[in-house]
């Protein structure tokens, strides 16, 4: 039987390192011995080998039973004091009830169930399965049962024929964004194509006319060129595959490049741009053409470009094309303009003191001399339908105050001259009984440079010489008329 005793004997309070001599009388020892201690070390013992204290258990680890209590509930429940106060219970969440208030004044109270009504919308999240995502959102009241309400007139992000079925359940601030910031598509800088010379000079039939060609693009929000070639009419002249581009930051790129702040995709700009000679000679017209025409043209193929941005940061859907409202869709033989060289056969006007006839004004062309031109010819390279006044077509040449014959010969194709024109006061017809100007008379005449030959001209003359003041309107001025 084990004693407990201290020494020296005192009142309490014990100390926890009075002595304790312990007596273990159930001993099979027959060498009894007494032990002594303190109460510190008996209190370690003690702690060390109580397993439960009412209505709390310790278990393994860290873990406490509550024995006092039927169970240890379930995942996810709280402990909380009963309605009645007077115990503690197990609930899934919310403790006993909460006050739901408006202006600290309650306005359901307890609530152990919230039921979500119109214009707020709960989901489970499609990627973590134990979230839940509330959204405030637009619900009609509206009747869609029977007809379906539809936006008239565009509001804002909005367009007109909207169903309100197509809305109805949307986000709060999705229906806000679009309302607000209606969403703008972006647009695109087309691709360009160029010929140069953008012009030419106008060339004499049976003249060889060179020509250096540069035949270039600049492919801005379209994808980079594949092919670039160029022709004269129907001849392909000269065909680059995988031409090399050239970084270029202009161009009508330029003005749509950032557009609402974002880069477009299809940066670095390029520029292609190649060369050619070509030669020919010039043909004479065919038919009844009193001109004739050597074209040039240039194609070129393109892959499609990427898609932009809309105002909302998101990739255009439209479908590919080749307008500023579609990403720019892939694009075989790309015309450039076309240019053209035309060429004309001369017409020849002068003016001499005595009179000419058409003979002789046809062998003055034929032997045509600016440094020995006795009928004081000119030459003039155009398609002798210079417009007149009235809307009447004419050509213009000198008019001398002095009285002289006149004589003009034009390629036989252009149409006959039926007038003559200084001002309203000094004008008159061709061909006439008595007109100053006798009709044509149509000879074979050729360039003096061999460039055309045996080719019919309509050659008129002036039976009486005459002049013209220099008080008139148009001084020194004189136009025949078709």
């Amino acid at each position: 039987m084990p004693i407990i005793t201290t020494y020296p004997f005192k009142k309490a309070p014990l100390d926890k390192k009075d002595e304790i001599v312990l007596s273990d009388a159930l001993s099979s020892d027959p060498n009894f011995k007494t032990k002594t201690t303190d109460l510190d070390q008996l209190l370690t013992f003690v702690q060390g080998n109580i397993s439960t204290i009412e209505p709390i258990s310790l278990g393994s680890g860290n873990s406490i039973q509550l024995t006092g209590i039927s169970g240890f509930g379930t995942a996810g429940q709280v402990l909380a004091v009963n309605q009645a106060e007077d115990a503690l219970e197990y609930i899934s969440g919310g403790g006993g009830g909460v006050s739901l208030q408006k202006n600290t004044a309650d306005v359901v109270d307890p609530a152990n169930t919230i039921n979500y009504q119109n214009g707020i919308k709960v989901e489970q999240d499609s990627v973590t399965a134990t979230t839940a995502n509330i959204n405030i959102v637009y619900e009609s009241t509206l009747d869609t049962s029977s007809t379906d309400p539809v936006i008239v007139d565009k509001v804002g992000g909005f367009e007109p024929n909207t169903l309100l079925s197509q809305i109805n359940e949307n986000t709060n601030s999705l229906m806000w964004d679009t309302l607000l910031f209606p969403t703008v598509p972006p647009t695109y800088s087309l691709s360009t194509r160029q010929l140069l010379p953008s012009s030419f000079v106008n060339k004499e039939v049976g003249s060889t006319v060179n020509v250096s060609l540069t035949y270039s693009a600049i492919k801005n929000d379209a994808g980079a060129y594949t092919r670039l070639q160029v022709s004269r009419g129907v001849t392909e002249l000269a065909s680059v595959s995988l031409p090399a581009g050239t970084t270029f930051n202009g161009g009508v790129m330029q003005a749509d490049d950032p557009q609402f702040g974002i880069d477009s995709p299809n940066r670095p700009n390029l520029s292609y741009s190649e060369n050619y000679s070509d030669s020919f000679v010039m043909p004479a017209p065919t038919g009844n053409n009193i001109t004739s025409s050597v074209s040039y043209t240039s194609k070129g193929d393109y892959s499609a470009g990427y898609a932009k941005e809309n105002s909302k940061g998101v990739d255009d859907t439209r479908t590919p094309g080749n307008n500023a409202n579609q990403p720019q869709a892939a694009r075989t033989n790309y015309a450039s303009p076309t240019r053209t060289v035309t060429g004309f056969y001369p017409y020849f006007f002068g003016y001499s003191s005595t009179q000419q006839t058409a003979s002789d004004v046809a062998t003055a062309i034929s032997n045509f001399d600016p440094n020995n031109n006795p009928l004081n010819l000119t030459r003039v390279l155009a398609s002798g339908s210079i417009p007149g006044s009235g809307g009447n077509a004419g050509v213009q040449m000198p008019m001398l105050e002095s009285a002289v014959y006149r004589f003009f010969a034009f390629y036989e194709k252009v149409p006959l001259k039926i007038g003559w024109f200084v001002h309203s006061l000094n004008a008159g017809t061709i061909g006439q009984p008595g007109d100053q100007i006798n009709a044509p008379i149509t000879i074979a005449v050729n360039s003096v440079d061999s460039l055309w030959s045996n080719i019919n001209y309509k050659i008129y003359v002036s039976p009486l010489a005459f002049g013209i003041a220099q008080a008139t309107p148009v001084p020194g001025v004189l136009q025949i008329r078709q």
